[in-house]
């Protein structure tokens, strides 16, 4: 059974998530760690629908991590350290107007 905040198109699911992920060496980012963008993703496939991630440590590599159903989304673990935390997001992104061609060009001009 999931609930569906009214505010976010995502759901949270409300048993807990099973399972471990472990984020294989070829996806390093810093010296020891995982790479931030790879290690958000694994966390955001807990969620049902679009996900908003906070990275709380390193995410480490080639261990483990656990996912736990949280009140606010859903954490995920390495042992009892929290490396991430998952939570429903409106997935609404603000695009910025684009520049026009001339715009550009007179840029590029004045770029080294």
């Amino acid at each position: 059974m999931t609930d569906q905040p009214e505010s976010a198109g995502a759901e949270v699911p409300r048993e807990p998530v099973g399972g471990e992920v472990v984020i294989d060496a070829r996806f390093c980012g810093p010296a020891e760690s995982a790479n931030g963008g790879y290690a958000c993703a694994m966390a955001a496939r807990l969620i049902v629908g679009p996900a908003e991630v906070t990275l709380r440590v390193p995410p480490p590599l080639g261990r483990p991590l656990r996912g736990e159903s949280r009140e606010a989304g859903v954490a995920l673990l390495d042992g009892d350290v929290l490396v991430a935390e998952a939570r429903p997001s409106a997935g609404e992104v603000e695009v910025p107007v684009c520049v026009s061609l001339d715009e550009a060009e007179r840029a590029a001009a004045r770029y080294p």
